[in-house]
C-alpha cells in the first residue's frame, strides 16, 4: 500500500472510534479496540526469548501476545490466529522475520497455500508461504481441515509500521492475504502495537549481543 493509502487507512480508523459509533459496538468489539490500543511497553513482557548461549540463533515470538487478542476487527475473512517471529543470528546479529498463521478451512481434500501478500510502505510485498503442518477432522457432516503456514516480512517494513502506532487508531496496522491454490484467500493483520513491541525486543537482543 502506498504512503496515502496508509494515511486513508488511519482516517478510516479514526471513523470507526468515533464516539457514535464506538457507542453501537458490542462490549466484546469495544474489547478488542482496547486490547488493539495498548500500549507496545505493556506487550513486551509477553513476547517470548529463547535460545541460550549454545544455540546459533535468538528466537523471538509473539505468539503469547495474540492468544488474548482478536483481531476480528483489522481484518475481514478470519478470526484464526497469527503471530510474529524474528530469529537473530548469534554471530553476526542478523534478524530474519516471519508471520506465522494457524488456519481453519473445509472442503473435501486439503488446500496448498504458496503465495502470500502484505502491505508496505512503497506498495504490496508478495512473498512465498511454506506449510508447517496440517491435520483435519472428520464426521458425518464433512471435514476441517487446519494448517500452519509461515511467510517472511521485511523486518524495515515492521518498522514503518511500528514508528507509525499511535493508540488513538489502532485498526492502522498492516494486513496480508494468504492465497490458496483452490481460488480460497485469506485476509489477516497484524495490529500496529503488537509490531511495536515486536521491534523493541528485537533490538533490545541486537544490543544486547554487542556488549
Amino acid at each position: 500500500m502506498s504512503r496515502v493509502g496508509w494515511a486513508a487507512s488511519a482516517a478510516i480508523a479514526l471513523s470507526i472510534m468515533s464516539p457514535a459509533i464506538a457507542a453501537a459496538q458490542s462490549k466484546s468489539e469495544q474489547r478488542t479496540l482496547a486490547l488493539l490500543a495498548r500500549p507496545p511497553a505493556e506487550l513486551v513482557g509477553l513476547i517470548a526469548v529463547t535460545g541460550d548461549s549454545l544455540d546459533p540463533q535468538i528466537t523471538i515470538s509473539t505468539r503469547d501476545v495474540t492468544a488474548i487478542t482478536s483481531k476480528g476487527l483489522l481484518a475481514s475473512t478470519t478470526s484464526e490466529n497469527s503471530f510474529l517471529r524474528a530469529f537473530i543470528n548469534r554471530k553476526t546479529g542478523a534478524v530474519s522475520a516471519q508471520v506465522y498463521h494457524s488456519m481453519t478451512y473445509g472442503g473435501r481434500g486439503f488446500d496448498t497455500f504458496s503465495r502470500a501478500t502484505y502491505e508496505a510502505p512503497d506498495g504490496i510485498e508478495e512473498a512465498s508461504v511454506s506449510q508447517v503442518s496440517s491435520d483435519v477432522s472428520c464426521s458425518r457432516y464433512g471435514c476441517t481441515h487446519y494448517a500452519d503456514v509461515v511467510f517472511p516480512i521485511k523486518v524495515e517494513v515492521l518498522r514503518a509500521a511500528a514508528k507509525a502506532f499511535n493508540p488513538a487508531t489502532p485498526l492502522f496496522g498492516i494486513k496480508y492475504r494468504i492465497f490458496g491454490q483452490s481460488g480460497t484467500n485469506i485476509d489477516e493483520g497484524l495490529p500496529g502495537n503488537e509490531m511495536a513491541a515486536f521491534v523493541a525486543v528485537i533490538d533490545r537482543e541486537v544490543a544486547a549481543l554487542k556488549r
